[in-house]
């Protein structure tokens, strides 16, 4: 009987070690070295220009493009292969566009646009810690 207890006891102290380093292991948040969710940039569009306020970012797989017509005609926004809707004029649009592949990729207004209203976004590729 003895030696039934004994292996009794030993899965016992088992399984609370065990319960006890899942509590523990729970608690812990692990590090992440990934890009960030993502960032913001705003578009400003007009009837003869078009400003963003950046043209770059570094590390991100996403970008809040938050779109707003300050012209008289209606306009659209166009970055890589991703169209916004029309906006009318006064109109406010988000814009949320991810970017698998760092590079450049291309913006512009098609819609009732002129000659330089265009560019190219850059998201960069993180940089090494010094």
């Amino acid at each position: 009987m003895r030696h039934s207890r004994s292996f009794g006891a030993k899965a016992a102290a088992l399984a609370a070690g065990a319960v006890l380093a899942a509590v523990g292991a729970a608690g812990v948040a692990r590090a992440t070295t990934g890009p960030a969710p993502h960032t913001l940039v705003n578009v400003s569009i007009s009837d003869t220009k078009l400003v963003l306020s950046k043209k770059s970012c570094a590390d991100v797989t996403f970008v809040d493009f938050y779109l707003h017509n300050t012209g008289k005609k209606t306009h659209n926004f166009v970055v890589g292969a991703t169209k916004s809707a029309i906006l009318r004029p006064g109109q406010r649009v988000h814009m949320y566009v991810g970017f698998p592949v760092y590079g450049y990729y291309r913006y512009k207004v098609t819609l009732h646009a002129n000659a330089k209203m265009h560019g190219r976004f850059h998201v960069d590729s993180p940089q090494p810690p010094d």
